[in-house]
């Protein structure tokens, strides 16, 4: 029996306004509130220029030049002033050569209007010629203020020349607030990594926020990286608009991928013997499907075999469409030829649970577990199923971590993950935000600050 349909409104409105009680207000960034300063300056400067000008077209330049990174708003900032310049430049010239050389007067504004437009084409082909096409709309927008709202002026150059300065002072204004900082201690000889699953993500995306701060702190000369479970494959993905620009530790710390060349800079193999010795043990099995994952010549290759559940094949299906990973079935690839140059990096199986603790046991009974470091959890996406990864026994996400330290010639290293341990910051209640807070606390405090490092027993204060 059905419930009533104004039982089942009931119940709609509820969950609607749970999700409103849940919902996380955005966060007020700092772009928004420099944008608030800018304009208040561009109005104090015009108040201290006695009214000269139009504190209008300052608070728009003001505004259009306020970006999120500092260069940003210079490229922005030489575009607006190139394209004042030549609206300013065609409107005081066809200014000009309506009143003095047409003798238009104010009852005349079709004309005006009809010569306005035609003139579009040469400004918009000279910034063609000048190679600043980006500046095409503020030249049509200046040109069509100046020859449109001040057509019968008695005096086109005073308007001109205040347009000009006004603009000037809006862009100047914004490259003031958004490059002025209060002083900071800069830790530019630590090498900071942050774990991506449970620490830098939230929804397995990278909010925008994080990802603002962390690039302008990677600009500033962050050293920063991250480490992950995943496949590089998988945290290209996550990590899209993120300005890395050390290779990443993926893979449990198997391999460490330089995602700027596309390259595997280092890679931590299985052994020919011990995996050998596991697939011939797994391969007497006919109930698994076993992925045997690749190293080979910069590409990430996975061997698979016949599928023995419908998870397998969905994980199949979704991740071959990537194109950082080739899928291969096992018919075609004996054996002997998975541990040619040694590059087998990790075995993996999913399927319920009661399989795949099964395995496990049966693995641990045969003294695998002494030769091969074996993993096995929950997975996320598919309840019901649990994952088993074997890796070589001396993988060691702190030892590639200390490599890329080496590499790096950083003299320290900070962590950011959910468990402690290593020199960690534990991030707990994480947001989103949370990481990318605190790394801006331990990178860069306050000149009155110490350099402490926040604690890491779970509890570190982001709230100042």
């Amino acid at each position: 029996m059905k419930p009533p349909k104004k039982l089942e409104w009931r119940a709609s409105d509820i969950q609607m306004k749970k999700k409103e009680k849940n919902r996380k207000w955005p966060h007020i960034g700092m772009r928004i509130i420099k944008s608030s300063v800018a304009v208040i300056l561009c109005f104090c400067i015009y108040a201290l220029r006695g009214g000269e000008g139009a504190p209008f077209y300052s608070a728009l330049s003001a505004l259009w030049c306020m970006q999120t990174y500092s260069s940003n708003s210079i490229q922005n900032a030489a575009q607006r002033i190139v394209g004042t310049l030549i609206g300013a430049a065609y409107g005081l010239a066809v200014l000009l050569f309506e009143i003095n050389v047409l003798n238009l007067t104010a009852d005349q504004s079709t004309w005006c209007y009809l010569i306005s437009g035609l003139m579009i084409i040469p400004i918009i082909y000279s910034t063609v010629l000048f190679n600043k096409k980006n500046a095409s709309y503020f030249s049509c927008v200046v040109f069509l203020s100046i020859t449109i709202a001040h057509f019968s002026d008695t005096n086109p150059f005073l308007f001109v020349a205040n347009r000009v300065v006004d603009t000037i002072i809006g862009v100047i204004v914004s490259l003031f607030v958004n490059t002025v900082h209060i002083p900071r201690k800069k830790r530019r000889n630590t090498l900071f990594v942050s774990e991506l699953d449970n620490t830098l993500l939230t929804d397995e995306k990278m909010t925008s926020y994080s990802a603002i701060e962390l690039n302008r702190m990677i600009d500033d000369g962050a050293i920063f990286t991250i480490y992950t479970m995943k496949t590089p494959a998988s945290a290209i993905d996550m990590l899209k608009g993120l300005r890395l620009k050390l290779p990443i530790i993926a893979m449990n710390g198997a391999v460490m991928y330089d995602m700027n060349e596309n390259t595997y800079v280092k890679v931590h193999a299985l052994p020919e013997e011990k995996l050998d010795s596991v697939l011939e043990f797994l391969n007497k099995r006919k109930d698994v499907c076993v992925f045997t994952n690749i190293i080979r010549d910069d590409r990430h290759t996975i061997y698979y075999q016949d599928f023995t559940s419908s998870v397998q094949e969905e994980i199949f299906k979704t991740l071959k469409k990537s194109p950082y990973r080739t899928y291969i079935h096992r018919q075609f690839c004996p054996d002997t030829e998975l541990a040619q140059d040694n590059k087998a990096v990790y075995l993996m199986m999913i399927d319920s649970d009661e399989k795949m603790r099964e395995v496990y046991m049966a693995l641990c009974e045969s003294g695998f577990d002494d030769m091969c470091k074996i993993l096995i959890y929950p997975s996320s996406d598919f309840p019901g199923n649990t994952y088993i990864k074997i890796y070589d026994k001396t993988v060691s996400r702190h030892e590639m971590i200390n490599c890329l330290k080496d590499m790096s010639g950083a003299d320290d290293v900070v962590r950011f993950g959910s468990e402690a341990g290593h020199n960690t910051i534990v991030v707990s209640g994480n947001d989103g935000n949370t990481t990318s807070k605190l790394l801006k606390r331990t990178y860069e405090p306050y000149f009155w600050e110490g350099t402490d490092r926040p604690p890491s027993d779970g509890r570190a204060d982001i709230s100042r």
